[in-house]
């Protein structure tokens, strides 16, 4: 009787039957059986972590594969980066170069690179074959520019040039040869 007592009592305070109870409890046993077989089959997670990818993003998270100079930007550590500084003279050839960065005076060679970038008061004299070239300063000689060379204004180029598109800002000159590889495939 006492044990039956203590039924009714439990069954009072949890305002359920004792039968409903226990067959709660069942099923409650079930899925914590079925969550540990599932526990078994955990796949592996990504190894990024989800953080701010800048202070200043703020609480935006970051994307794996986008380095946090942006989006497209290889990360400093893994591109061969040359800069030649405002007070900087360099004459010869650069063999291995990503991205070759002007700001002083450079007379050299440059026979293959990613991207060329001449700075206001900068100046590159020689040959060069890049994927894409930015010039604000001057470029003088042979220039062979694989997608998109970008004159800025007060950028001067002059020489040979063969691109695969030109844009030039209000206040960029170009002189010399100039010709598109479109053109040079279509005279053919």
């Amino acid at each position: 009787m006492a044990q039956r007592k203590s039924k009714e009592t439990s069954a009072k305070n949890t305002g359920s039957k004792p039968e409903e109870k226990q067959i709660e409890s069942e099923s409650e046993t079930e899925s914590l059986a079925k969550n540990q077989d599932d526990s078994n089959n955990i796949q592996p997670t990504t190894k990024y972590r989800s953080e701010p990818a800048s202070p200043s993003m703020g609480k935006i998270r970051g994307i794996p594969g986008v380095g946090s100079q942006g989006i497209g930007m290889k990360p400093v550590s893994h591109t061969n980066r040359l800069n030649v500084g405002k007070n900087v003279k360099l004459k010869g050839g650069v063999v291995t170069c990503d991205i070759l960065s002007v700001e002083g005076k450079i007379e050299a060679s440059l026979p293959s690179a990613s991207e060329i970038e001449i700075g206001s008061g900068g100046y590159f004299k020689g040959k060069a074959k890049v994927t894409n070239a930015d010039i604000s300063g001057d470029f003088e000689g042979e220039l062979q520019v694989k997608d998109v060379l970008t004159i800025r204004k007060g950028g001067v180029v002059s020489g040979t040039v063969r691109y695969g598109k030109i844009v030039i800002e209000s206040g960029g000159k170009i002189s010399g040869d100039m010709q598109s590889f479109d053109s040079m495939e279509s005279d053919r």
